[in-house]
């Protein structure tokens, strides 16, 4: 008879890992009356049996970058692993004292192998992965900053699709991110050509909740640039991929939007996630450039989609645009008064990143509208008005964003030079492969919600 038999219980996370020991013999317990805080620990044990049976221990394949496979199997071994092993194991592992017990259990597992007892190490099989139980004397924990270093070393955008994963162990593993951490994960990915990589990440996050994913603004704006390197590849397809993950990136934010504002109304609670989830012109704008550049490059310049055109994503940018002019002077005082913490060339920056997509597609929306011959006298009145708003801006910022920082690229020449450093490696990637295992193909939202991935 079965330990789990003999207890009279269903199996728990323990009893599938304990099942590993071969020859460990039934044990029988007397019944006892558990206290209070016995049935609390009891309680607390199941909680963490269930979230380890919903989460599973990411699994991280080699590549041909060593320092980032070091990097990988540390944060396995002294992190996750720990983290995932039911509390018997755990204290096995962790603590010197048990050690012996390890060595123990081992020896009588490899004698039921038939192996050598001296040499044995215990293995158990957690998410359908056999695992090595060693004895730590020393555990590195690691915090948020090894998700800089990991980003450091990926070395080309294969390795990309190790990152969703990984941020899901971080979310178990109750490593919080800061948004800084988000906001670069999300620009790194979209700079590597791997978009795709960064919507799983939040699609997990806001969908699923697994990960601890959030929004900020600059990430959101981060995340609507992270297509403009795919939108840069001189094939139509790509140009229309880009465009639909972008809409979707919006759809998803304005979801976790209502998600955040339906939890506080429930809880009759008045405060309410930020407008900008909805509606922001930095993240209207780049949708429009992403738009009309497409009709520009690959339709002659001509709309033939009224409905979701380019016009409606203008009509949409002019329902935001009340918020750009605060915005760009609120840039204009900080530019006034740096600090050595952001400093002119920094604010600047980041302001030609955030604004110079949305002129580039005020510019071109001007002529879609001629070419296609769309006649409407508000949307003539308005476009010029705008155009030249922002552009006295972006042309006073660039001067001061070129006087400092790493690198020459500002602006749309960080996406340009990002495309031109990838060398064909989409192209490379896709040629020849069928479209079910071409890599950066993740799937949205469901299928309700966005007709494709």
């Amino acid at each position: 008879m079965s330990v789990t038999r003999a207890l009279g219980r269903r199996a728990s996370v323990h009893d599938v890992c304990h099942s590993g020991l071969l020859s460990i013999s039934t044990i029988t317990h007397t019944p006892r009356e558990f206290s209070t805080s016995s049935s609390k620990q009891a309680s607390k044990q199941a909680i963490r049996e269930q979230r380890i049976a919903k989460t599973p221990l990411p699994h991280f394949p080699k590549t041909h970058n060593q320092p980032l496979d070091s990097l990988l199997h540390s944060l396995h071994r002294d992190q996750f692993l720990i983290d995932h092993l039911p509390d018997h194991y755990r204290r096995l592992v962790v603590r010197t004292k048990r050690h012996n017990v390890l060595a123990q259990q081992a020896a009588q597992q490899a004698f039921a192998r038939g192996t050598n007892p001296s040499t044995a190490t215990l293995t158990i099989t957690l998410n359908g992965q056999t695992l090595p139980l060693r004895p730590l004397t020393h555990r590195t924990l690691h915090g948020s900053k090894s998700l800089t270093k990991v980003l450091s070393l990926l070395s080309s955008p294969a390795e990309y699709d190790l990152l969703p994963g990984l941020i899901q162990a971080y979310g178990f593993s109750k490593i919080d991110l800061s948004p800084g951490h988000w906001r670069n994960l999300i620009r790194q990915c979209g700079l590597a050509g791997r978009p795709g990589v960064a919507i799983k990440i939040a699609h997990d996050g806001i969908i699923h909740r697994k990960n601890g994913f959030s929004y900020t603004q600059a990430s959101l704006r981060e995340m609507i640039r992270a297509q403009f390197v795919r939108f840069l590849i001189p094939q139509k397809p790509h140009a229309e991929k880009s465009v639909q993950r972008a809409r979707g990136v919006l759809t998803m934010a304005k979801r976790w939007k209502e998600q955040f504002d339906e939890v506080k109304r429930k809880k009759r609670l008045d405060d309410r996630a930020p407008e900008w989830l909805s509606i922001d012109p930095v993240v209207r704008g780049s949708i429009l450039f992403l738009q009309s550049g497409k009709v520009i490059r690959w339709d002659e310049g001509k709309e033939s989609d009224l409905e979701r055109g380019v016009i409606s994503d203008l009509k949409s940018l002019i329902e935001s645009w009340h918020l750009a002019g605060p915005e760009i002077d609120a840039i204009n005082k900080d530019l006034e008064s740096p600090t050595a913490e952001r400093p002119a060339y920094a604010i600047a920056r980041e302001a030609v990143r955030d604004w110079e997509p949305v002129l580039q597609g005020l510019q071109w929306t001007q002529s879609v509208m001629h070419k296609s011959n769309i006649k409407d006298l508000e949307l003539e009145k308005w476009l010029p008005v705008a155009s030249t708003l922002l552009s006295g801006a972006v042309n006073k910022w660039k001067p001061i964003a070129a006087s400092g920082g790493k690198g020459d690229r500002i602006g749309m020449q960080v996406y340009e030079g990002a495309y031109t450093d990838l060398n064909g490696w989409y192209e490379k990637d896709l040629e020849g492969k069928d479209e079910a295992v071409v890599k950066d193909r993740i799937v949205l939202v469901e299928k309700e919600d966005e007709g494709d991935e």
